[in-house]
């Protein structure tokens, strides 16, 4: 059982790197987001709800009633004719006008009968008062888990189509949320003190900062002697020296086939195989 296990694993991996690296045809729609398979196109379409029938021709974008969409269309216009007459500011919109005005006025008419906390527009007092409800309209169809905002659940199905759209510049980890990713590079500020003012990346090490602000600058020290291409890492340049001389360190320990370098995609899949090989045969 454990073996048929890690075949399965193993094919089940194949097919996802090649589905990885072939393109997306499974399209959305409404916003053309494109998928690399139908499940998960299936799973990102919760995002655009079933009851907005009046779609905007220009961005694809769906209401749930006329009045909205004719809204929406301002955006796709340059014409801004409401205009606050105590800053200057213009909108599209005479709604965003309004709410606008409350700000200068300090205007909060809509009011939590609960908790008296005021608001500024209609729809955030709506999604707050879920707060002192149980009520979770907003359910994914995947793991039919509900929410009580639709943001909440935007965010939740991220999970299943594996988007983590939210990058650490520092480390590369992703995140689901900006929260999540606020919170992880506090991490950083204290493990990572040595921080690059061009990218943001942080470094534990100074050596390790003045190695990496290189990468910003024009500066390529090492250079071929047979090409004359330039690097600014000399690591690069003993890895770029091995196509000249034809060298291959790297050997896969099942084959004869070797490579250039420890981190090719080749040398990996080998010591994948390797692993699964050795599991099945001492099982």
């Amino acid at each position: 059982d454990k073996a048929s296990t890690v075949v399965l694993k193993l094919e089940d991996n194949s097919t996802t790197e090649s589905a990885l690296h072939s393109e997306r045809p499974y399209k959305c729609t409404s916003c053309g987001k494109s998928f690399i398979n139908p499940s998960k196109l299936k799973v990102h379409t919760q995002t655009h709800s079933v009851d907005r029938p009046y779609k905007c021709t220009c961005c694809g974008k769906s209401f749930n009633a006329s009045s909205n969409l004719k809204e929406h269309m301002h955006i796709h216009s340059t014409e801004r004719p409401h205009i606050c007459t105590t800053c200057g500011k213009s909108f599209k919109r005479s709604s965003n006008l309004k709410t606008h005005i409350r700000g200068h006025s300090g205007d909060r008419p809509y009011k939590c009968e609960i908790c008296g906390k005021s608001f500024k527009i209609s729809s955030t007092l709506k999604s707050h008062m879920r707060i002192h409800s149980m009520e979770r309209p907003y359910k994914c169809t995947t793991c039919e888990k509900s929410f009580k905002h639709s943001s909440h659940l935007k965010m939740h199905i991220r999970i299943h189509i594996g988007e983590f759209p939210y990058k650490c510049q520092t480390c590369g980890k992703s995140f689901i949320a900006s929260s999540d990713l606020k919170r992880h590079v506090k991490i950083h500020s204290t493990l990572y003190p040595h921080k690059c003012r061009n990218c943001e990346k942080s470094f534990v090490q100074l050596s390790d900062l003045h190695r990496h602000m290189k990468i910003h600058s024009c500066e390529l020290p090492n250079k071929c002697t047979i090409c004359e291409k330039s690097f600014k890492i000399p690591s690069h340049l003993k890895i770029h020296m091995r196509s000249h001389t034809g060298e291959r360190p790297y050997q896969c320990t099942i084959c004869v086939k070797s490579y250039m370098k420890s981190t090719d995609v080749g040398a990996n899949k080998h010591a994948q195989l390797y692993l699964i090989m050795k599991h099945l045969f001492n099982h």
